[in-house]
């Protein structure tokens, strides 16, 4: 009984820990996909900017 309780908690620890891992990767890939699409509206906002200016 007490193997099986043991084995229950191990598995649950490993899971949350993936979750966790997993939650941190997406925040992160989307932090930088969020990144790169301000700099982009950026760079086009100047451009246009510039091109309607000159």
């Amino acid at each position: 009984m007490v193997a099986v309780v043991v084995e229950v908690v191990v598995v649950v620890v490993v899971v949350v820990v993936v979750v966790v891992v997993v939650v941190r990767a997406v925040v992160v890939v989307v932090v930088v996909v969020v990144v790169i699409v301000v700099v982009v509206v950026v760079v086009v906002v100047v451009v246009v900017v510039v091109v309607v200016v000159t």
